[in-house]
């Protein structure tokens, strides 16, 4: 981990050494990785900078990367853990949701925590970051159409119903298709805000 002054040295070293904005926007999304700081400036150089400030080149590059390694369900173990926002989710909790077992999400995750991607919140929660690419993950693999899987397990188990309300308007505001978005936000937010302590 380093300090955000000498991230923005690895983003400049690394090639880019502006517009301020985009350099800002990489340094909020490195986290202070150098890595991840990397990575970013490196997609940035090779095209869309769009697609990087918006995650799908970061989503796009770790499913490249990590498919052949660990297999499909790379993307979807990643984006279960995305689903709990800031807050992260439990490998139990992930491993029950996809009907799996707790050793075979471990094994992935690790391999995924090697990309900068995954970090630990405390002894029990792992949650993904930069927060743009949990948007990503949350839109690609649940909200996206027929061929979407359910959420609704793993938004139920939610360690924290606060940030993984936050995730899925950061997915919804960056084209998830959540038909009902209504009904699942209206359930978070009666969780969130019980009748008898939230506002009127």
């Amino acid at each position: 981990m380093l300090d955000r002054d000498k991230i923005v040295e690895v983003i400049k070293q690394s090639g880019i050494s502006g517009p301020v904005e985009l350099v800002r926007d990489l340094v909020d999304q490195a986290q202070g990785r150098p890595g991840l700081a990397v990575t970013l400036t490196f997609l940035c150089l090779r095209g869309d900078v769009q697609s990087v400030t918006l995650s799908d080149a970061l989503c796009k590059n770790i499913i490249t990367t990590f498919q052949p390694l660990i297999g499909d369900d790379a993307t979807v173990i990643l984006a279960s853990f995305a689903i709990g926002g800031e807050s992260g989710m439990t490998m139990k909790t992930v491993a029950k949701a996809l009907d799996t077992s707790v050793i075979n999400v471990h094994r992935s995750v690790t391999m995924l925590a090697s990309g900068g991607v995954v970090k630990e919140i405390n002894q029990d929660l792992l949650a993904v970051t930069p927060a743009q690419l949990r948007f990503a993950l949350v839109r690609d693999v649940f909200f996206k159409g027929a061929t979407s899987l359910d959420p609704q397990n793993l938004i139920e188990n939610s360690s924290d119903y606060n940030n993984t309300l936050i995730t899925l308007i950061g997915a919804k505001a960056r084209g998830a298709v959540i038909t009902h978005a209504a009904t699942v936000i209206e359930n978070l937010l009666k969780k969130v805000w019980p009748r008898e302590n939230g506002p009127n």
